[in-house]
Formats: C-alpha cells, structure tokens, sequence
C-alpha cells in the first residue's frame, strides 16, 4: 500500500467528534491528540495526478473505455465543458484584472483575468469560467448561482495542466455550480469545498483532491449539505477525517466513477447521513479506516441509499506493516459501515480487509446501533444485501451489534452472496438483543475450508455449522450452500495487494472478472430470484410481489432498475410504489409465482457479483 503522511491536531465539529474518534473508529472516542510528522512534499502545480479513466458503463463506448484504461498519462486532457453563453479566462502567471476576461491570451484589447476574485463576479447563470495553469490562492466564491433556466455556473481547466486551487471553494447559499479539471489542495488544512443546507445542484467532475499539511482544521475535505449533487470521475489523496462529509440530511446525490486507490482517511472515505443517494461504479481503499459510514443521525433519517458496483480493496491497517500514521490505535476492521433504512448494497467487491485495531464491532460489512455525544445511530432496517463477492477478509464477513436501546434493526435480508475465507465467521449477530430472526439468509455461497461454524447466533447455539442453522431456525436460513466457489482468477486480487501503488479505477473491470464464477462453480446459475409475483394479472404495469424493496426507481437521482418478470421482455421499475408494489414502464403479462430478476444479473444468475453490465 502507499504510505501516507499523518495529518493531525483538528478540531472536530460535534457530529464528527462522536460518531468516531480519529485513533479509535469505534464509533466515538475523544478527539485526536496531535502526532508530529513532517509535512509531505508539495507535489507541482503544474502537474497532478490525473483522475483515473472511466470504467465501462451503459453509456460508455467500449472503445472509449479501452483507450482510457490504457492511458498512463499524469496530466489530465481537458474535457468538453457544455457550451456557455459567455465564456471568460483567468491566468494566475500572465493575467490582468483590468482586462476584459474574454480571451485566453493577450489578443488586441482582450485578455485573461488575474484573481479569482475578479472572475467570482462574473459569475451568472451560463457562465464558463476557464482557469489557466497556476497557482490560485484565493478562493472560488461565485457570487451569483447558475439556474436551471440558464444553466450552471462553471469553473473549468483551460489547457490540459490542472490549475491548482489552494483556498476553500466555498458555494453556501449557491446553485448550479459545475467544478471541472480543477486540482483543489489544502495547504493550510481548511476544506476543499464547503456548502450549507440552501445549496443545491453541484457538479463536481474531473478534478484531484489531496491535502499538502501535516495538520487540518476542518473535519470534512468536501462538507456537502442541501441536494442534487453530483461527484463524478475525481481522484482522491489523503484527508484527516471524512473526504466526502454529506450529512444534515443530504438528499439526491449522486457519488460515482471515482477513483479512491490513493484516499487515506482518517474517519471514512465517505459519510452520508441523507436520503435517496447512489454510490456506485468507484474504487475504494483506506489504509487507515472504513470506507462507508451511512448513518443515521438522531431524527434525521437515512433511507433509500444504493450502493452497487464498487470495489472495496485492502480497507485499514494490517499492524504487520509499518503503519502511515504515527500511534497504535489507527486503522479499522470495517470496510463499510451501514446503518440505514429501506437501502440495497449489490454487486459489490469487499476483498481483504484488514485487522485494524482490537474493536470489537469486528466484520468488513458492520450493522450497529450506537450513540457518542451528538451523533445518534438507532436504524439499520429493511436492508437488501445480494449478490455481492465478500472474500478474504481479517475479521468476519458480516457482523451485527447494539450498543443502544431502543433500536430498529428488523427485515434485513441477504441474498446470493459470496461469503469467504474470512478470518472468523461469514454472518456474526455478538448481541442477543439484535432481531436476527427476522432476517433471511438465503441462497447464499459460503467458502470456508476446515472450518465447521461459518455461523455465529449470539444466545441460540452460538457458533454453529449451516447446516444446523438451517434446520435450527429454517425461517431464516434457506437454500445456502458450502463449498468453493471457484473463481475465475483469484489471483486478480493477489496482483492488486502486491501492487496496490500502481492500481486505479481502471482495474475496476479486471477485479470483477476475475471474481466471476467459473464453470463447475456449486454457485453457477443458482442465484435465487430477487423477488415472486403474488397477483396474476395480463396486461399491466403495476404488479404485486412479495418483497419489492430488492429494486429501486432511480431515486430521482439515477434510471431505474431493468427487471425481467416471468417470461417478459425486461422492463424499467419506475415506481417502487410500497413493500409490495412495483409500476413499471411497459405492460406485462404474470402469474403467481413468477420470479423477479434484474435484467443485468439475468433470470439464470450466478451467485455473488454479475460484474459490470
């Protein structure tokens, strides 16, 4: 793994502090006590490391996504920035605040602008502000939001060299903001970008986010509040605290195409406490905490988050290696972190995660209820948990826990995963007062050679084998198999520890073909369907089943889910209407019995991840 430097001695905002102290992520703890270690290298400003390419998606050409997966450029081209009624320059070497703004370079009487201050007040609904090579010390504070009318507000690279930003973007009270190409550092530990809960409407894409200071006084590198965001192709360093902090309720954001190789947090990659959020399509490592931490914060809810398609590689400390922070209680043996409502996490990756410190909430994938201080955690309910690829991790595969009462933790369902070789046990419930027996743990593929209990039922037998725990409690254990699952090649993952420095969202691909199921596999096409039909019906769009919270209806934020129903053509849910009630966007034709799958995974699925499709 690359070494990162410590960045220490910040004072933590109340939210922040208890919901896990940067030496303990337990879930709180005090605040941090300073460490002493020297400051890193200030890399160029004329050169960063670029984001990584894009992965394949539905909207990818595949030649496209060839020719970025071989790039190894470092200085990122330019993209097309969407065309602007009125396009203005800034050259922070050869520019002029006197100058009319209009032109890249010195021509008759146009010419750059010098500051971002000057440009912040042209700032207006459809307006493309396009930044030259440099350093910028003060700040991007457009004065004026963009509009849905005339569009957004954009500040944009100029030339293929990313220009670098060294104060906070601060967009409180804005809209319609687009940031594009833009190399945002932090030298004096303030945030990359704040906002507050008036803000709306942000595109962030294409732009390097890495920290330069040994210390911060800001907890979260992007402090995200209001809705409709969008963070889209970046590439992350290293952040003392959340990189991505989307709290207060956050709503309708989209965190996708990401490349998170190189993110050193000291708390999470990720924080959302918030609604109807994506987060998809990334690549996720952390050497020294959890990736994900999805929460609920006391009356503010956080329901309606899908998180799919995502590699989450070598999270947190192994102690064997020399740690990139200074003291004894960094790093953690979670991966993610998911406490909300009525949310799905599918075809995911978690691969070896690591042994972090001797906390005791010990699985790659935690379910917890906990309070510390402000931060109030009583929610992980109505959960869909299917078809991902849990493989090679410290601790247990999955673990659940209370550390509070009352709390919700009923209908949490699992299904075709892959749950393996984890250093304990594949599904862990540590407290008797966790509903475990509400939950349904189905069709999924476990891998644990010369192990007999892969299964841990706190209060009820407690270690045991599946096979006792499917004829023990066969309400909630169905259908599940033991055995290898052979992959197609494991040994991406071997490659990818061995040469973590040198991978990038550009291996997102490889890494999920290489955990497709190989033939022979006990896993090959046993995938049990998502869902049944419970209301025969010929001709229509809103159709009963028996579970309808497997599928989502875009959210507002994304399309929704291609479903195949029965013997019907796929069609889109564009309506999860309630428990029980999909609308679709096509008629169909059902009965009884009929099963739902997503058109992506197919109606013969293998267990564990289907890739990217």
């Amino acid at each position: 793994m690359v070494k990162w430097v410590m960045i220490a001695a910040l004072t933590l905002p109340a939210f922040a502090q208890s919901c896990g102290s940067i030496g303990n992520n337990s879930g709180g703890g005090d605040a941090p006590t300073a460490q002493s270690a020297p400051p890193p290298t200030p890399p160029s400003s004329e050169a960063k490391p670029a984001p990584a390419p894009l992965p394949p998606t539905a909207s990818t050409p595949k030649s496209t996504a060839s020719a970025n997966a071989s790039s190894t450029s470092l200085i990122r081209t330019a993209a097309a920035v969407p065309a602007s009624r009125v396009e203005y320059f800034v050259d922070a070497k050869a520019g002029d605040d006197s100058a009319d703004g209009l032109a890249a370079t010195r021509s008759g009487g146009h010419g750059p602008w010098r500051s971002l201050g000057r440009a912040n007040q042209a700032a207006a609904p459809g307006v493309a502000i396009r930044l030259g090579p440099g350093s910028y010390d003060d700040a991007i504070q457009p004065a004026n939001s963009g509009s849905a009318a005339g569009g957004y507000v954009t500040y944009a690279n100029a030339s293929a060299t990313l220009p670098t930003i060294n104060a906070t973007i601060d967009l409180k009270g804005r809209s319609y903001i687009r940031l594009q190409g833009l190399s945002v550092q932090s030298p004096t530990g303030s945030y990359w970008l704040d906002s507050d809960q008036g803000s709306h409407h942000f595109e962030i894409t294409g732009c390097v986010f890495d920290s330069r200071t040994s210390h911060a006084d800001a907890f979260g590198g992007i402090n995200l509040r209001g809705h409709d965001h969008v963070i889209r192709g970046n590439s992350f360093g290293r952040w003392l605290g959340d990189m991505i902090y989307a709290i207060e309720g956050v709503s309708r954001l989209l965190v996708e195409n990401n490349d998170f190789s190189r993110a050193a947090g000291e708390h999470a990659i990720l924080t959302i406490v918030g609604t109807d959020c994506v987060i998809r399509n990334n690549y996720f490592t952390n050497p020294l905490a959890r990736t994900l931490h999805i929460t609920w914060n006391g009356s503010i809810p956080t329901r309606g988050i899908v998180v799919e398609n995502n590699a989450f590689v070598e999270t947190a400390w192994d102690r064997k290696r020399p740690h990139p922070a200074s003291g004894d209680d960094r790093g953690s043996c979670e991966a993610l972190r998911f406490l909300a409502s009525d949310s799905i996490l599918r075809n995911n990756l978690i691969l070896a995660t690591n042994a972090g410190t001797g906390w005791d909430i010990d699985g790659a994938l935690s379910f917890q209820s906990f309070q510390s201080g402000s931060c109030e955690s009583r929610h992980y309910e109505g959960m869909r948990i299917y078809h991902n690829t849990i493989f090679r991790n410290f601790h247990n595969g999955m673990t659940f826990t209370a550390n509070m009462a009352p709390f919700y933790a009923n209908d949490n369902k699992f299904k075709d995963n892959i749950i393996g070789q984890s250093g304990a046990y594949a599904f862990c419930v540590k407290e008797d007062k966790v509903p475990w027996k509400t939950y349904r743990f189905e069709s999924n593929l476990l891998s644990y050679p010369g192990k007999a209990t892969p299964i841990f039922l706190s209060g009820s037998g407690e270690a045991v084998s599946l096979q006792a725990a499917e004829q023990n409690f066969p309400g909630v254990f169905q259908r599940n198999i033991l055995g290898d699952p052979a992959f197609a090649s494991a040994g991406v993952l071997d490659n990818a520890l061995q040469h973590a420095g040198q991978r990038s969202l550009a291996d997102l691909g490889s890494l999920f073909a290489g955990f497709q199921l190989a033939s022979g596999s006990p896993g090959k096409g046993k995938a049990a369907a998502l869902a049944s039909v419970t209301a025969a019906g010929a001709n229509v769009q809103r159709i009963s089943v028996d579970d309808a919270l497997w599928f989502h209806d875009g959210l507002g934020v994304v399309e929704g889910d291609r479903v195949i129903v029965g013997g019907n053509a796929a069609a889109t849910v564009t309506k999860v209407l309630d428990k029980n009630s999909l609308q679709l966007d096509k008629v169909v034709t059902v009965k009884v019995g009929d099963g739902v799958f997503l058109e992506k995974a197919g109606s013969s699925a293998d267990i564990g991840v289907y890739g990217l499709r």
